[in-house]
């Protein structure tokens, strides 16, 4: 994270993403999509205050089954 922020990286949506394939807006021209896959607690844990600190957004692909159910 650290480099991608010295080297002037933007971090963009999902959203933003499928708009610019559509030729609906621009990008920075250092535009970079953060995912993370099958985590939960560690997103959040570890991270949200990483992600936070640097001021950028990510994207956490969930599986849904493995969230606990509460009443």
């Amino acid at each position: 994270m650290t480099y991608l922020k010295q080297a002037g990286y933007d971090t963009i949506s999902l959203y933003q993403l499928e708009a610019y394939l559509k030729n609906q807006i621009n990008l920075p021209g250092k535009a970079v999509v953060l995912t993370f896959n099958d985590e939960l607690k560690s997103v959040y844990r570890y991270y949200y205050s990483v992600l936070k600190h640097y001021g950028f957004r990510a994207t956490a692909f969930i599986i849904s089954q493995r969230i606990k159910r509460h009443r």
